[in-house]
């Protein structure tokens, strides 16, 4: 219930569950991905529009369709049709408009039918949607997961921030475990022959406050990073990464995700005395 406030402001509060995570919003990702995939396989789309398209099309033929439907002929009205201006024949009720729309329901037919070559494509764009307009993880304490500063203050000093991060990059070993800050804090996606991690360790608070966050790498990355996105909440040792290559590597992989902030460091038990 909302009580009504009279002679003064209000300050109004809006919860919203789901925001952007609607089937409407992947199924706008499944179109959009399945028409560029239509537009390589079929050269109908590619074809250009009828030169006289916004003649007939448009609220201008809108509005001649619905004085048709109303009985008024063109003859009538003194126009198209009735040396009104036009040409026999070049009125809305040529077919003109029924081409259109059998057109666009035949191109649409196609694109609906590259839907399923995309679905996964599309989920990767709505999880990358996701890590972009989310807030930054929010950390503990804990010393391996104060890679933020305090959590608290908006006004952290960036180049302590940064201090931080590269002390724990360059404290990182083979045998260390590390593993995402967050879950949904990160997503990889093929771009190319580069797969590309985009992540909210440096996201705003403020919604889009800052540039999407993303950091590039060779193709040969790409299982290394999906195997610490899907290994969440678990720890993996450095040494255990899925890589082909060299073993330097895996922990200079670890180093840049730990300077960027993206993984924690599970530190050692301390040791007895």
């Amino acid at each position: 219930m909302i009580a009504p406030c009279v002679g003064e402001h209000s300050l109004h509060v809006t919860v919203s569950h789901g925001y952007r995570n609607q089937w409407y919003d992947y199924i706008k990702d499944v179109v959009l991905a399945s028409l560029d995939v239509a537009l390589k396989q079929h050269v109908d789309l590619r074809r250009g529009l009828p030169h006289d398209f916004t003649r007939y099309m448009g609220i201008l033929g809108m509005r001649e369709k619905q004085k048709q439907k109303g009985g008024e002929s063109p003859a009538a009205r003194g126009g198209v049709g009735a040396g009104g201006g036009g040409g026999a024949g070049e009125g809305p009720g040529d077919g003109r408009r029924a081409d259109v729309e059998k057109t666009v329901a035949g191109l649409l037919a196609k694109v609906v039918a590259c839907a399923p070559l995309v679905l996964d494509e599309a989920a990767d764009s709505r999880a990358r949607a996701y890590v972009r307009e989310r807030l930054p993880p929010l950390l503990s304490q804990a010393p391996h997961d104060l890679v933020r500063g305090d959590p608290e203050k908006e006004g952290d000093d960036e180049a302590q921030l940064e201090a931080v991060r590269d002390k724990i990059s360059r404290k990182l070993t083979f045998a260390s475990r590390i593993r995402l800050h967050r879950q949904n804090s990160a997503r990889v996606k093929a771009e190319g022959e580069l797969c590309v991690l985009y992540h909210a360790a440096n996201n705003s608070r403020d919604y889009h406050g800052k540039e999407e966050q993303a950091l590039e790498f060779d193709i040969d990355y790409m299982q290394a990073l999906n195997q610490l996105i899907q290994a969440y909440p678990a720890y993996v040792r450095v040494r255990d990464l899925l890589m082909e290559g060299e073993e330097e590597d895996k922990l200079q992989l670890a180093q840049v995700l730990a300077s960027n902030g993206i993984i924690a460091r599970l530190d050692p038990p301390p040791k007895k005395p």
